[in-house]
């Protein structure tokens, strides 16, 4: 007789990710056996040693709310975790315990078995913006002519014949240091707009032509679910470019529905890169066609859950727990 196994699941993240408590209210919902870790906690406040094994890891995480068996863990939510704290470390050395720490925490998540959302190896390769363009037009996606480069005079000819163009960037869009923090946009470049050799040449950037489009769409697969949701991006002067510069508060946010040919190419895009969960934005053109943009394999979906009133952290739920069932 098979021996019951219960699922426990270890939350992978960081103090301050709102998101994660959603999924957390919702496993303490349905009580299933968890633990979170704060990956900041790593190295003064959490200890963790563990042996890799032939079909896994055996080995104990101490963290400040507990010692949890690693050997256990059935299911991992991988969900942006913080940088480990070496601050206690004397400074010429800070930079080499900053890598032990991220790779003694890299080793073990690969190491360990069990259903993830999604692993990081995974994430790091799906976030590479030409790889996710590259995927989308092998999978038929309609995506827009598109341009990699720091070359002036190559985006000078991709210009050419070109009334509008978007320029991106070819990273996640964030600017982060100790006292600041902002976003990067996407921007439209009309012919009438000029960029000097020093900004292309700094700055590597994608490069699109503009699409006009009727609105956004933010496609979010979790598991076997999809969710689909329409934002209407032309109600704001600041979203007709880049829908997040205007915020999500300014804007009508529903469920909606595409075709089935579309929803079966996000799935076979987020399985291509081996992951459980990935948002995918495409937007619809005046023809009534959807054109791909890019993926966010670690997306932000809480702000959709309280929109359009989905149980999204259901759906983590469900998959995290599938292994067990």
């Amino acid at each position: 007789m098979a021996t019951e196994r219960f699922p426990r699941i270890l939350i992978v993240t960081n103090k301050s990710d709102i998101t994660t408590d959603l999924v957390v209210r919702e496993l303490r919902r349905r009580r299933v056996d968890f633990f979170r870790f704060n990956t900041e906690e790593f190295a003064t406040a959490a200890r963790v040693h563990y042996s890799p094994t032939i079909d896994g890891v055996e080995g104990i995480l101490s963290t400040s709310s507990g010692s949890y068996n690693l050997g256990e863990v059935t299911g991992v939510l991988y969900r942006r975790p913080g940088e480990p704290d070496t601050s206690h470390v004397i400074r010429d050395a800070a930079s080499f315990a900053d890598r032990e720490a991220v790779s003694t925490l890299e080793g073990l998540w690969e190491c360990m078995q069990g259903v993830w959302i999604s692993r990081p190896s995974s994430i790091r390769k799906a976030e590479h913006k030409p790889l996710q363009i590259q995927v989308a037009k092998q999978l038929g996606f309609l995506v827009p002519a598109t341009l990699v480069t720091n070359d002036l005079e190559r985006l000078q000819l991709f210009r050419n014949n070109r009334d509008e163009i978007i320029a991106k960037s070819v990273s996640h869009g964030r600017i982060q240091s100790d006292h600041y923090h902002a976003a990067v946009f996407a921007v439209k470049l009309d012919n009438s707009e000029q960029v000097t050799r020093n900004e292309v040449a700094a700055t590597p950037s994608i490069y699109q032509g503009f699409i006009h489009k009727k609105a956004d769409y933010r496609v979010t697969i979790i598991g076997r679910s999809v969710f689909v949701a329409r934002i209407d991006s032309l109600q704001h002067p600041d979203a007709v470019v880049d829908w997040r510069r205007a915020g999500s508060g300014k804007l009508t946010i529903t469920p909606a529905k595409l075709p089935d040919s579309i929803i079966k190419s996000c799935f076979q895009m987020v399985r291509a890169f081996d992951l459980k969960f990935s948002s995918i934005d495409l937007i619809e053109n005046q023809d009534s066609n959807f054109a791909f943009l890019d993926l966010n394999p670690n997306g932000q979906w809480g702000w959709l859950q309280l929109k359009t009133g989905e149980s999204y952290a259901a759906a983590f739920v469900n998959e995290l727990i599938k292994a067990t069932e």
